[in-house]
């Protein structure tokens, strides 16, 4: 292998024109690996089926595909090269599971003449189900894959997917899995997940971005932010429920700020005014650069999720010294020290009162906090993990291409 390895990234969680927002993690982990000498390009598959949600809207959901369709072919993101190809796929109530191969038969051709011309030592697949079809191509082209599962894919799919084990068996054949933390590779097992080698890799953020403010000054609203997709998974309803308890008990009023977009959103600015707060800010889906003046002037950052892989919100959070409230679920015990947060019961609004009032009321120390997250967690860090991992796979005998024959899904 060279010392500068040729890695095709392959994932439908990556930034477009139409959602520049999408899987901000994946542009910031490929531009890492860029920065740290791998040659890099990207396909990213874009699905030409509407969200579930505009199904009663026929005019939505026409304009949303319209929109998708307006996605150019190849463009750059960031320095980045990235490549769209379409593709569609029937209701998943009926075909979860499959969706990795049958993006494999729509895609196929383009990738042809992508590793043709660019002829990668490896590819990289985030997401499972993205995976699943970079498997299959892999085999197709006897190139090894490295399969990263994020978080949601592993620990909702399997019991969700009526065809997992299919998309199980297209996993199984990859060089090597990828964890985003230890609590999701122990999970693994159950979903009868594993590669031929498995490693955790954590994500990181970026610590040139996300910086302390050159002062921190405290006003006279107790400010708590939470940045996440509005779903039941994220719990925003419980950080609601737990500010309404917290309010008359900090001695200073309390504003709540909620930055994403989601379906749950009319539900929860309803629930904020059941529950009698004034002081809630919906903000919508913001930049990452547009976050840090966020970070830096909360009290308090809080992640309240139901299930989390790993939380890339809260390296953010802490790479801007703002201390953490978040629940004790999934990796995210191992992202945040004591030093830096406190961890709760997961959809338990007293617990989470009571953690709030104990955060806005202790003294931190902004610099430990910014410390702790630059000990493990930056993007340089999963980058070389990453590497290494190819290096890994790279020294293994390659897989055999079958490109003379189909590859039997």
């Amino acid at each position: 292998m060279s010392t500068q390895p040729r890695i095709l990234y392959f994932s439908s969680l990556f930034p477009s024109p139409c959602e520049p927002y999408r899987g901000s993690f994946s542009l910031r982990r490929v531009q890492a690996l860029i920065r740290a000498g791998a040659d890099v390009q990207v396909v990213c598959p874009v699905g030409l089926t509407p969200p579930i949600r505009l199904s009663l809207e026929p005019g939505s959901a026409v304009r949303w595909v319209g929109r998708q369709l307006s996605i150019p072919s190849r463009s750059t993101v960031e320095g980045v090269p990235v490549s769209y190809p379409k593709w569609v796929w029937p209701p998943k109530a009926l075909i979860g599971g499959l969706e990795g191969h049958l993006l494999y038969r729509q895609v196929t051709g383009k990738l042809d003449r992508l590793i043709g011309t660019f002829r990668p030592d490896a590819i990289v697949a985030s997401w499972l189900p993205d995976a699943a079809a970079a498997c299959l191509v892999g085999r197709r082209h006897g190139i090894p894959v490295v399969a990263i599962a994020e978080g949601s894919d592993l620990l909702y799919l399997p019991r969700m997917y009526r065809w997992w084990p299919q998309m199980r068996s297209a996993l199984n054949t990859a060089q090597a899995v990828v964890f985003v933390s230890e609590h999701l590779r122990s999970r693994a097992p159950a979903a009868g997940l594993h590669g031929h080698a498995e490693f955790v890799v954590h994500n990181g953020f970026d610590e040139t971005l996300f910086v302390p403010p050159e002062e921190r000054k405290e006003g006279n609203e107790a400010v708590v932010l939470t940045v996440g997709w509005h779903t039941e998974v994220k719990d925003q309803a419980t950080l609601l429920k737990a500010a309404a308890i917290a309010t008359p008990r900090i001695g200073r009023p309390l504003r709540v700020v909620l930055v994403g977009e989601g379906p749950l959103k009319p539900r929860l600015r309803e629930l904020a005014g059941d529950l009698g707060l004034t002081a809630v800010d919906f903000l919508g889906q913001r930049s990452q650069a547009e976050l840090v003046p966020l970070y830096q002037a909360a009290d308090v950052f809080c992640l309240p999720s139901r299930s989390e892989g790993m939380g890339c919100v809260l390296l953010e959070a802490m790479g801007c010294g703002t201390p953490v409230v978040a629940s004790r679920v999934g990796g995210i015990p191992e992202v945040v020290p004591e030093e830096s947060g406190i961890l709760v019961p997961a959809s338990d609004s007293p617990a989470l009162a009571v953690a709030l009032k104990a955060a806005l009321e202790r003294s931190w120390d902004h610099d430990t906090i910014r410390r702790r997250a630059l000990d493990r967690f930056t993007w340089e860090q999963t980058a070389a993990g990453l590497l290494g991992v190819v290096a890994d796979v790279l020294a293994q005998p390659h897989p055999t291409s079958v490109r003379s024959r189909e590859v039997l899904v």
